[in-house]
């Protein structure tokens, strides 16, 4: 049985989006819209371009885009297609030309499986801290001794503790695993400056690290 949910096909079985239709509707949106803006390309500046590129395409493919955690490669390439598409409608350079120096150093765009680790990253800092809802708060736990009350050393870390599951992947993708994961993957040294730093500041503080430590991260759901 499925129901819909932020416009996006949950599914009682394992996988969080129904089929590779949900992605090739995705991917066909991006071009779309990248065909319609190349036409307006010359008649505005490249600061204006580049927001409005980010507006009608990277802010669709940013929307819910948590449900693609522990997804393979090859089912984000699709979407990974249409923000290369766009760095390169930006760059003004041809089709199939490298983009990936750009992308990073340029226009400071995360590829698509970071980008996805960046927003649940974010959302565990602000369950950790008490700012989301209350059913992502209860989600979030700190590791106790399970013989006594005293706390564990994994505290002074700011560690949190990650339930165990099955071989499952949805059960493994589920929030209440992947986002105590990632979080724990971080530094400690990381994961004290996020918690001191101010909300406004956390997720340009966040996405310089991702920039740093992509490769710590890449593998973790592979």
């Amino acid at each position: 049985m499925s129901f819909r949910r932020c416009s996006h096909w949950l599914t009682s079985s394992s996988e969080a989006i129904s089929g590779t239709s949900e992605y090739q509707l995705s991917q066909w949106h991006g071009f779309y819209h990248l065909r319609r803006l190349r036409a307006d390309q010359r008649s505005v500046s490249m600061p204006v371009f580049k927001s409005m590129v980010h507006a009608f395409v990277c802010s669709r493919i940013d929307y819910c885009n948590s449900l693609l955690i522990g997804l393979p490669k090859s089912r984000l390439a699709p979407l990974q297609s249409v923000l290369n598409a766009a760095a390169r409608l930006i760059a003004r350079i041809p089709r199939f030309s490298y983009i990936s120096t750009f992308m990073t150093e340029q226009l400071q765009w995360l590829p698509l499986s970071a980008r996805t680790h960046f927003k649940i990253i974010f959302f565990v800092y602000k369950a950790f801290l008490g700012f989301s809802p209350s059913y992502l708060c209860k989600l979030i736990m700190r590791p106790l001794s399970a013989i006594s009350d005293r706390p564990l050393r994994s505290l002074d870390r700011n560690d949190l503790f990650v339930p165990s599951s099955r071989a499952c992947t949805s059960q493994q993708c589920a929030f209440a695993s992947a986002g105590p994961f990632l979080w724990n993957c971080l530094p400690v040294k990381i994961r004290a400056q996020i918690l001191s730093s101010s909300l406004s500041s956390t997720p340009r503080l966040l996405k310089s690290f991702l920039f740093l430590g992509l490769i710590a991260l890449e593998g973790a759901f592979d």
